[in-house]
């Protein structure tokens, strides 16, 4: 039987509005972090981005996003592509997920897990709200 690796640790996990990163640099750049977002209208598709910080890593890891409801019903899942390797444990990894895209029927709380090979490591509260005109 093949021996699972032991579970990362999550250090961040923001939730953006863009991610850039600089040319000269390759420094990380976030824009609008947020733990709310404000819709016209539902259904709505919103599209974010996800700066994930990791350490503690050692082995191959598919990492996931799932959107659960105040009520902890899955919502809708997003896989991240390519598997996360990493052989040193005490590496600092920074992970930056662009142009993700979700999906919301109604406003509410909402909560964003990152999964790495089927095991929460962090959670992110995300409120959704809807614009009331004035």
């Amino acid at each position: 039987m093949e021996r699972k690796p032991p579970p990362p640790i999550a250090q961040s996990i923001l939730v953006c509005r863009e991610i850039f990163q600089d040319r000269l640099t390759g420094e990380d750049m976030l824009l609008g972090p947020c733990t709310g977002i404000t819709l016209g209208g539902f259904p709505a598709a919103v599209r974010i981005a996800l700066y994930i910080r990791v350490t503690g890593a050692h082995g191959t890891y598919r990492l996931s996003v799932q959107l659960r409801d105040a009520a902890g019903e899955l919502i809708g899942e997003y896989p991240g592509g390519e598997p996360l390797v990493q052989n040193d444990p005490l590496t600092i990894r920074p992970i930056c997920w662009r142009n993700l895209t979700l999906q919301f029927l109604r406003p509410g709380h909402y909560d964003l897990i990152l999964v790495a090979n089927g095991e929460d490591l962090a959670h992110h509260p995300l409120d959704i709200g809807v614009k009331v005109n004035a």
